[in-house]
């Protein structure tokens, strides 16, 4: 979707390539996570990186050399330099959480990291290849999409803070306290529709696209009202991550329209 209202194509290769990165720094965190621990993990996912830690960085390292391999040959000087910068971004992120953990340091902002290397993780290969300069509805598509992680984000560490305190995870809560967290969220849920307002209004051509944004940010909203009803099962983890497939719809439906 990003691609369409930039103004570009690309290779559907790079879609994998997303899909890796993403699982890839999902594995790593959940990894370091597990070793940090020192008695058995609260949570499923945890537990599970616990037990499997061998299998899961075999498995991870094996990623990053499918990674690399799929990298197509026309990927171009300026996706190499955003590239190596987002690559630079995430390192920073996984070193400052070794060094929190290692000193015991509470303050780290993971959920606001983790919002910002996803959305620049989405956007670098379109905004790279884009065939029109960058565009404020370009620039409001970001920030919707930035909101919505971050409250994805914030959502399951204000429903999770209790595990993170007993597990020693680094959590925003413990920065800011939850009626703040709570603050932040309200904020974004608000920041995004209206934004979504507005674009659709002075830009209707791309209604398709901000329709399906609005309606991701119906799901966290609903899951946000409803989260203490979700707790069972962590069901507001499988519809907080389960919006961001949302998207796929259109492209399984435009690939189906090609065929």
């Amino acid at each position: 979707m990003l691609a369409r209202v930039a103004g570009g194509y690309f290779s559907q290769v790079y879609l994998v390539e997303l899909a890796l990165m993403v699982w890839m720094i999902y594995t790593a965190d959940h990894l370091m996570d597990a070793r940090t621990i020192q008695h058995t993990a609260s949570t499923p996912r945890h537990r599970f990186h616990q037990r499997h830690s061998v299998v899961m960085t075999v498995l991870l390292v094996l990623s990053a050399v499918l990674f690399l391999y799929l990298i197509p040959a026309d990927t171009g000087a300026k996706l190499w330099r955003n590239a190596l910068l987002l690559f630079a971004l995430i390192v920073v992120y996984l070193a400052s959480l070794i060094w929190a953990r290692k000193r015991g340091f509470r303050y780290v902002y993971k959920e606001l990291f983790i919002a910002v290397v996803y959305v620049a993780g989405l956007a670098i290969v379109p905004l790279s290849k884009a065939d029109e300069p960058f565009t404020w509805l370009t620039g409001i598509y970001l920030v919707r999409l930035f909101c919505l992680a971050h409250v994805n984000l914030l959502l399951f560490s204000l429903l999770e803070y209790e595990v993170d305190l007993r597990d020693e995870h680094p959590s925003v809560l413990k920065w800011f306290g939850p009626a703040k967290v709570k603050g932040f969220i309200k904020g974004m849920l608000v920041l995004g529709p209206v934004l979504g307002l507005l674009a659709l209004y002075l830009d209707p051509a791309h209604q398709t696209e901000l329709l399906i944004l609005s309606a991701m940010e119906l799901v966290i909203i609903l899951v946000y009202a409803l989260r203490k009803y979700l707790v069972m099962g962590e069901l507001y983890r499988v519809l907080g991550d389960g919006l961001f497939l949302l998207p796929g719809l259109l492209w399984i439906y435009e690939t189906f329209q090609r065929l």
